[in-house]
């Protein structure tokens, strides 16, 4: 313990520029990886980290199957909803046609009654007219 006023501890300005240094590498590893593994799902690759390829493990790989197979199973869905709403707009529009011949049908039937009525009056009338002419 010698009195020449120097301290066992080392000075501080070195440590902590070292400590600085190693908490920014370790900073930037993590942040690195951070930002890989994120986009990782977006980008449907892989995470990477420092330049080494991971393969993700069983249960990751199997969820990503899953998520697969239910955004098919969605879209299967989606596509089978669309063929139903066009399939009942079909047979609405082919109901609404079928109503429209039967109307025009109704009509035109009542049309050609009244038609015949008419000739049916007339040749009564024609008849009327001939036995007044025989009398």
């Amino acid at each position: 313990m010698g009195g020449g006023g120097e301290s066992c501890v080392p000075p501080l300005h070195s440590s902590s520029a070292a400590l600085s240094s190693d908490f920014l590498l370790f900073f930037f590893l993590f942040f690195f990886f951070f930002i890989v593994s994120g986009f990782s799902k977006f980008l449907s690759i892989e995470p990477v980290w420092i330049g080494v390829f991971f393969p993700s493990p069983p249960d990751v790989k199997r969820e990503g199957k899953e998520e697969g197979w239910k955004r098919e199973r969605q879209k299967d869905r989606e596509r089978e909803r669309e063929r139903e709403r066009e399939r009942n707009e079909r047979e609405r529009e082919n109901e609404r046609e079928n109503e429209r011949t039967r109307e025009k049908t109704r009509e035109n039937e009542k049309r050609e009654r009244t038609k015949e009525k008419k000739r049916e009056r007339e040749n009564e009338r024609e008849r009327e007219r001939e036995r007044e002419r025989e009398r």
